[in-house]
């Protein structure tokens, strides 16, 4: 005798249903950043500019101002003092000071 072949199932065509159970949880994203804070200025100390170096000769600092060669200066060294300038002194054997 011939056996018989299994009958194919046939699919079903109804909706499938969705499974009952915990749903996946969602993924984490990470926080939004917030720009970072700035942090306060430092003033760098900034090296002074320095002009040419240059000597004058006065008596003192109101007086007229020479230069090394003997030529009258248009400014005192008082002058140059009220704008900050850095000024060495250094007292010459006539009675002068050289700046």
């Amino acid at each position: 005798m011939a056996k018989k072949k299994a009958a194919h199932k046939k699919a079903d065509k109804r909706a499938k249903r969705v499974k009952r159970g915990r749903p996946k949880p969602a993924k984490r994203r990470a926080p939004a950043r917030k720009p970072p804070k700035g942090k306060a200025l430092q003033l760098t100390m900034q090296e002074p500019e320095y002009g040419p170096t240059f000597f004058l000769t006065a008596e003192n600092e109101m007086a007229e101002a020479y230069a090394i060669d003997g030529t009258p200066h248009f400014r005192t060294v008082h002058s140059y003092r009220l704008e900050h300038a850095a000024i060495m002194e250094f007292e010459e054997q006539d009675g002068k000071i050289l700046y």
